[in-house]
């Protein structure tokens, strides 16, 4: 049976990985994302090409835009490719995908062996390998999508079936006789007329959608009864079966509750009953899939420092209150990094900003003294490079830390993993 596994062990050991390994970090990954940085800009740019009909570069975009707002519109092209038939943008889609997978495995595998193993990376800063160990890392990461998928395929595949049907229902016009004494009192009505008349719209506006969530609801109860099972946790002793379906069920009620109240927010008085009926749908299948990915998130780390894609001991990691314990471990590690983030580019960016402008303002200043009052021509370029050198420089950084943390918390996983064996 599994111990009780150590919140900030797990989420210490990513965290102080990162900072302790930076030098190591940046020397394994720094060649794969600049190849990634590389093909995303070259994606992103070629997708927006294609959907203006024109080539697209730095010099068509309005003053202020940057490379995040290429990227966000390249997402955005993206997201309707398939319902517009753009095979084209869907195939640069993809292969930029396959491609970030390659190259985040090139490194990640090796960095996670590191922190699991203590088995340093091969020398060298130009390296991007892609061999055993990588593969292992890119089908754990595929199989916990799996798991995913197991969820939301068949969910969305309801909504379709049902959304289809209730639009082919209500599309329908039925004769009605107003007079009943009469046949000459013909009257044609839409279905929806119809129904509202007998009291059944009721079913098609928002009752398909709230089965579909108690469905939901009673999946995602039945899976807490079945993790919180005696056999799954330690010391669990003679409760009675009857008082935790009785929890459960009061707490997978809350939970739901919580989410829909917090999706809706302050127009949770307003909701009419099919929007509280979807976003309870969304809360229900949202807590299946936390579940599934709490349960297969240690496995990447297994399968590479194991060499092996066997499970075992892969769920002993979140088995009972492990669970919660593990949830915990990622969110702080991952609460941390979002603070050093918050301080560096409030903080530590704007004061840099500040310095390169003092310098800036200095120097153009010099120089219209020593040039009866103009500026030389290489001062803005040359500020406007240092200052975008300092993004780059910042950006890369920022990269290597978070992947070092993801690399360190998996490998902590694995250590406790191997000690459950």
């Amino acid at each position: 049976m599994a111990a009780k596994i150590n919140v900030f062990r797990i989420a210490g050991g990513g965290l102080g990985f990162s900072a302790r390994r930076m030098e190591t970090i940046a020397r394994v990954g720094f060649l794969p994302i600049a190849l990634i940085l590389v093909f995303d800009f070259a994606a992103s740019f070629s997708i927006v090409s294609l959907a203006n009909g024109r080539m697209i570069t730095f010099a068509d975009l309005p003053n202020g835009a940057s490379f995040e707002t290429v990227s966000r519109a390249a997402r955005s092209i993206v997201s309707d490719a398939a319902a517009q038939g753009r095979w084209r943008i869907l195939t640069i889609a993809g292969a930029s995908f396959l491609i970030n997978v390659i190259l985040v495995a090139s490194f990640m595998a090796p960095l996670v062996r590191f922190a699991g193993l203590g088995e340093r990376p091969a020398p060298g800063l130009v390296r991007a390998p892609f061999a055993a160990d990588q593969m292992r890392y890119v089908l754990a990461q595929f199989l916990s999508l799996l798991a995913l998928g197991a969820v939301i395929a068949p969910s969305m595949a309801a909504i379709g079936f049902i959304a289809r049907a209730v639009d082919a229902a209500l599309s329908r016009t039925y004769v009605v006789f107003p007079n009943t004494e009469s046949l000459h009192t013909i009257q044609m009505v839409s279905a929806q007329e119809a129904l509202s008349g007998r009291g059944e719209f009721w079913l098609f506006s928002y009752g398909y959608i709230a089965y579909l969530a108690a469905a939901a609801a009673v999946a995602a109860f039945v899976v807490a009864m079945l993790h919180f099972h005696p056999s799954n946790r330690p010391n669990a002793g003679g409760s009675s079966p009857f008082a935790r379906a009785g929890a459960l069920a009061w707490a997978t009620a809350f939970i739901i509750a919580a989410l829909v109240i917090f999706s809706l927010g302050a127009g949770v008085s307003e909701a009419t009953r099919g929007q509280i009926s979807m976003r309870a749908f969304y809360a229900a299948a949202a807590l299946l899939l936390a579940y599934l990915s709490l349960r297969f998130a240690p496995y990447p780390g297994i399968a590479v420092c194991r060499r092996s894609m066997a499970m075992a001991g892969l769920f002993e990691l979140s088995r009972g209150w492990n669970l919660f314990r593990l949830a915990g471990a990622i969110s702080v590690a991952w609460l941390v990094v979002v603070g050093v983030q918050m301080f560096a580019e409030r903080l530590i960016l704007p004061a840099i900003f500040a310095g390169v402008q003092s310098l800036f303002t200095a120097s153009d200043s010099v120089s219209r003294l020593s040039n009866g009052g103009e500026r030389a021509e290489w001062i803005l370029p040359f500020f406007v490079w240092v200052w975008t050198g300092v993004l780059i420089a910042y950006k890369f950084v920022w990269l290597f830390f978070t992947y070092g943390v993801s690399a360190g918390v998996l490998g902590e996983l694995y250590r406790e993993s191997a000690g459950a064996d």
